[in-house]
């Protein structure tokens, strides 16, 4: 019931600010103490999650921005990302063929809005993941990675 209130529109507002982080994950520590019914101070959160198995909320918002950014290039949904990014022409080792040139930004604001922040995960991406066919084989390329 909170998580789709914490991620709601997460693609747009990202938080950058680690206190901003923070508050939101102790939303889900704390949802996790009340899942495994487990309020000690010495009993370890981190575990917990990892045996529920859920993923930090970070984690998921980038999944989730990288998930638009994969429906735009394909142009799955009406956003016109085409006019607001370039795609790099250079051919390295660990680039892949949609890899993206990622806009200079002077300000907090436009650098950790959506063009410029999801280039920076998309490049590390591995080459069979970026060419899947389909969002649902690109989710599943996804599910195994860590950001």
């Amino acid at each position: 019931m909170v998580r789709p209130q914490l991620e709601y529109a997460c693609t747009v507002w990202d938080p950058h600010y680690k206190k901003d982080i923070n508050a939101l994950d102790r939303v889900q520590r704390r949802a996790a103490r009340y899942v495994t019914n487990r309020f000690h101070n010495t009993s370890s959160v981190t575990e917990m999650l990892n045996g529920l198995g859920w993923e930090s909320l970070q984690n998921r918002r980038i999944k989730f921005k990288l998930c638009m950014a994969y429906n735009a290039i394909h142009n799955n949904c009406a956003f016109p990302i085409h006019n607001y990014i370039q795609f790099s022409d250079s051919n390295t080792r660990h680039s892949h063929p949609f890899s993206v040139l990622i806009p200079y930004a002077r300000v907090d604001v436009y650098k950790f809005s959506f063009i410029p922040s999801f280039g920076i995960h998309w490049n590390t991406l591995p080459v069979s993941v970026v060419t899947a066919p389909t969002l649902d084989q690109f989710k599943v390329g996804l599910r195994n990675l860590q950001f």
